[in-house]
């Protein structure tokens, strides 16, 4: 398969995917038939440049046939937003948080978004991965959140996205 970058601080090194694969599970244990994970991004729209980002690793890893991904962008003309957003959201084995002050204050990704996700992660149907894109209190306002492991860290130490320089590199760790 292709190689992927792997970031060790500035310094990047190429790793090959089976390698990060067998470390995670053992190649005896792939089925190739097994299914893809369906993520699902949630994301403030004032947030598109780090959805975009995202979306970048994300297709690395559909690429590998590990998963497929869904944001609303991909909602066609004419269609129902919301029935197709809470469908989605009900389809997702992950959901990701891409979360930033605006995402907070979003009515709409607050209380159908994180409250589906929580939800369906209390239930054990999905899990969900908190990516904290800049301090902000909505997160500070969530304990629930808190008991999650949140990315991307330095050193097991939480830092938001955009306190990393590059940026690459904590997007990277994403």
């Amino acid at each position: 398969g292709d190689s992927f970058y792997a970031v060790n601080e500035a310094l990047r090194v190429e790793v090959p995917p089976e390698r990060e694969l067998n470390r995670l599970e053992p190649e005896s244990a792939r089925r190739d038939d097994a299914p893809r994970l369906k993520v699902f991004v949630s994301y403030s729209h004032d947030d598109y440049r780090d959805c975009d980002q995202m979306k970048l690793r994300l297709a690395r890893l559909a690429n590998e046939g590990l998963v497929s991904y869904w944001h609303d962008g991909q909602i066609r003309a004419g269609e129902d937003w919301d029935r197709v957003i809470r469908r989605e959201l009900e389809d997702a084995d992950v959901v990701v948080l891409l979360m930033s002050e605006e995402f907070f204050r979003s009515r709409y990704i607050d209380g159908v978004e994180v409250a589906t996700a929580r939800g369906r992660q209390q239930r054990g149907e999905a899990d969900i991965l908190p990516v904290l894109l800049e301090d902000c209190e909505g997160f500070r306002n969530h304990a629930w959140l808190k008991q999650l492991q949140t990315v991307p860290s330095v050193t097991g130490r939480l830092r938001p996205v955009r306190r990393f320089t590059p940026k690459e590199t904590a997007w990277d760790s994403v």
